[in-house]
């Protein structure tokens, strides 16, 4: 699948991370009614190594990709 259709029909997100603790990454995203919305996600089988202000594509399971 495209990853803009993913994205554009919500099962990925784009953040930013605002922080990583515990092996969970808080990130800052709008949701669908683009309010801000925040989300806690393991970096278990995170795609990229992720640091505090990254931009990440993820879904409520885990960081598919870097930007």
């Amino acid at each position: 699948m495209n990853i803009v259709f993913l994205l554009v029909s919500g099962i990925f997100n784009v953040g930013q991370v605002d922080s990583v603790t515990n092996g969970f990454a808080s990130i800052e995203y709008r949701d669908l009614k683009n309010d801000i919305a925040y989300i806690d996600v393991s970096l278990q089988g995170a795609a990229c190594k992720v640091s505090e202000g990254d931009t990440v594509i993820f879904n409520s399971q885990k960081i598919v990709d870097c930007l």
